[in-house]
C-alpha cells in the first residue's frame, strides 16, 4: 500500500494499484479521542497491515460494496475497533442471502456471484456492528468529522467531511476517469446527481477519492462537472442509438458502461453484462421522465 500524509493527522492510503480487484483507497484520521479508519479495503494483506499499524478505535465504511467493506470483518478482531456501517445497508453486510437477492438474484446469477464474493473476495456475514446515520455524532471521536448522506451509488452511501481542514473523503462518487457507477438494481441515477450537487456546494480545499486519487482545490469544480457530464454522455449515446432504431439487445452489445465485455474471462463477462443491463434500465427510467437535463435543469454542467 501507499501512504500519503495529507495533514499531520489525516493519512490517505491507496492500494499498490488502483486497478486492484476488490480494493479501494481509504483514510486514517487521528483525533484527540480516537483513531478512525475509513474504507481500509486495500487488499487482504495490506488491509490487515493497515489495521495492525494504525490500530483504529473506530472503523467506518462509505457503503456496502465489497471493494469497500470486506476489511471491516477483520477490524473488530484485529484491533477491537468499533464498527459503524450505514444503517440503510446493515442487511447487505450481515446476511449473505439478502445481498445475493438484492444484487445478482434478479439475473439468475446467484450461484456464480456467491462463489465469487465468498471464495474470491472473502465475504462473511458481519456479526458485531453499530449503525451510522446522518445524526451520528462522529465529532465526539474527532472534531469536525461529519457523515454526509450521498445515496445513489448505493442506498446508504456516505461521504465524510473534515470540516476544519476542508477535506472530503468522497467515497464512490464517480470522481475518476470512468465516472459514476450504478450497476445494481438498488442504485439510483437521480440520487447520484442529487448527491453530487450536494457535495459540490461544500467549501473544500481537497477531495480524497476511492478510486481517482487526490483532487486539489483548483480542480474540484471541473471534477464535479466531469462526473455529471459522463452521465449525460451515456444518456445521449443511448438516445442516439434509440433514434437510429437499435434494439435493447443491440444497445447492450455496444456497451453502456463497459464498452467491450466479450474479452473478459468467465464468469466476469456475465457480471459485466449484468451490470450494463442494469445501467441501461436506470437510464431508460430517467429518459421516460424526460432525461437528465429535464429533471435537473439548474445544476447541469456547461458543455
Amino acid at each position: 500500500m501507499k501512504i500519503q500524509k495529507i495533514t499531520p493527522d489525516i493519512l490517505y492510503l491507496t492500494p499498490d494499484s488502483m486497478r486492484k480487484l476488490g480494493a479501494c483507497a481509504g483514510v486514517v484520521a487521528h483525533g484527540k479521542k480516537a483513531t478512525i479508519g475509513i474504507d481500509l479495503n486495500l487488499g487482504p494483506t495490506d488491509s490487515l497491515d493497515a489495521l495492525r499499524q494504525f490500530n483504529p478505535d473506530l472503523a467506518l465504511i462509505t457503503h456496502y460494496h465489497l471493494d469497500h467493506s470486506i476489511w471491516i470483518r477483520r477490524a473488530e478482531k484485529t484491533c477491537q475497533a468499533k464498527v459503524l456501517v450505514p444503517e440503510a445497508e446493515a442487511q447487505y453486510l450481515s446476511s449473505l442471502d439478502y445481498v445475493l437477492d438484492r444484487t445478482a438474484g434478479k439475473f439468475n446469477l446467484t450461484r456464480e456471484w456467491e462463489d465469487f464474493i465468498v471464495n474470491t473476495l472473502g465475504f462473511t456475514p458481519l456479526e458485531t456492528f453499530e449503525t451510522l446515520t446522518s445524526e451520528t455524532g462522529l465529532d465526539r471521536y474527532r472534531d469536525g468529522l461529519t457523515p454526509i448522506p450521498t445515496p445513489g451509488h448505493s442506498p446508504g452511501h456516505f461521504s465524510f467531511y473534515f470540516s476544519k481542514e476542508k477535506i472530503l473523503f468522497s467515497g464512490d462518487m464517480g470522481l475518476d476517469r470512468f465516472g459514476p457507477w450504478y450497476g445494481w438494481p438498488d442504485c439510483d441515477l437521480e440520487g447520484i446527481v442529487q448527491s453530487i450537487d450536494r457535495l459540490s456546494r461544500l467549501d473544500l480545499d481537497l477531495i480524497l477519492t476511492s478510486h481517482g486519487g487526490v483532487i486539489n482545490k483548483e480542480d474540484i469544480p471541473g471534477a464535479w462537472q466531469s462526473s455529471l457530464f459522463s452521465l449525460l454522455k451515456r444518456e445521449r449515446r443511448i438516445l442516439d442509438q434509440m433514434d437510429a432504431g437499435l434494439s435493447r439487445e443491440e444497445i447492450l452489445k455496444n456497451g453502456v458502461f463497459y464498452p467491450v465485455t466479450s474479452t473478459a474471462p468467465p464468469p466476469m463477462v456475465r457480471f459485466l453484462e449484468m451490470w450494463d443491463k442494469t445501467m441501461l434500465d436506470h437510464h431508460l427510467k430517467v429518459i421516460r421522465q424526460g432525461g437528465l437535463q429535464h429533471l435537473f435543469p439548474d445544476i447541469w454542467p456547461m458543455e
